[in-house]
Parts: structure tokens; C-alpha cells; sequence
């Protein structure tokens, strides 16, 4: 019985921390707006295209503390660190030139995850296919 009231206990006291959209088991309409091919990855972890203009925005306001850049220098990712880091995220750039991942890369990615603080997160490149390259092999290594 003491078993089973620890149990129920922890999982009451873990409802509070599943309050944002990216930590639950849908994507929020405005969430699918700003960020172009948006898919849940796991718990926490958001990935998808590059977030239209004012996405930065809404992805902010549902909670997300962490946003990973898979787009090289060429592409824009100055301005985008700038911006996340106004809004108070922390910015984490992974330039992948196309969809062919090395294991630095899956490394850089594993520290982003590892770390707790750094949920939730949005994963994102151009389209998106860079993020499904690096997660199918970030995933191999789990």
C-alpha cells in the first residue's frame, strides 16, 4: 500500500511540468503555423523547417527554452542567434551542409539533450531533413 501511495504521490507531482505544448502528445495549432513541417521527435523535442517570420515568437511563448540550428553560416544562422537570444532562449548551432551526419554532430546533439535544462527544444534546418537525418542517427546511438 505505502508503495502504491509513493507512486501515485510522484506522478501528482509531475502534472505540473507537462504544461507546455511542446511536452505533451500534440503540436498546438499556432506552433504548427510557425514552424513549416513541425513533428514531435519525443517528449520535449519539437522538430521541423525553418520557423516563419514571427515563429521565433510563438515558439517562445510555448515554453521552449532551447532551439538547435542545423543550417550552416550561409544560411542565416547569425540572425537567428541573435534573435532566439533576444527572446531568451539559448541558441545552439549544428551546421550539416546536407543530410549526411557525422558522429560530432550526433555528439553535439547528444550534449544538448543530455543536459535537463534544456527542455523543451525545437530542432530545425531548412525544411527539415537534416533534423530527421540527425535524429535517425542520433537515435541509433541511444
Amino acid at each position: 500500500m505505502k508503495k502504491i501511495f509513493v507512486i501515485l504521490f510522484v506522478a501528482l507531482l509531475s502534472i505540473p511540468f507537462c504544461a507546455s505544448a511542446a511536452e505533451k502528445n500534440y503540436l498546438s495549432a499556432e506552433l504548427n503555423q510557425a514552424v513549416p513541417n513541425a513533428r514531435i521527435l519525443a517528449i520535449g523535442i519539437i522538430g521541423g523547417g525553418l520557423p516563419a517570420p514571427g515563429g521565433l515568437k510563438t515558439v517562445q511563448q510555448e515554453k521552449f527554452t532551447t532551439v538547435v540550428d542545423l543550417r550552416t553560416p550561409e544560411e542565416g544562422t547569425a540572425e537567428e542567434k541573435q534573435k532566439v537570444k533576444s527572446l531568451g532562449m539559448v541558441y545552439v548551432n549544428i551546421p550539416m551542409a546536407d543530410r549526411n551526419v557525422s558522429p560530432e554532430q550526433v555528439e553535439s546533439l547528444r550534449k544538448v539533450l543530455d543536459d535537463k535544462n534544456s527542455y523543451p527544444v525545437l530542432m530545425h534546418c531548412q525544411s527539415g531533413g537534416r533534423v530527421d537525418a540527425l535524429w535517425k542517427e542520433y537515435k541509433k546511438t541511444k
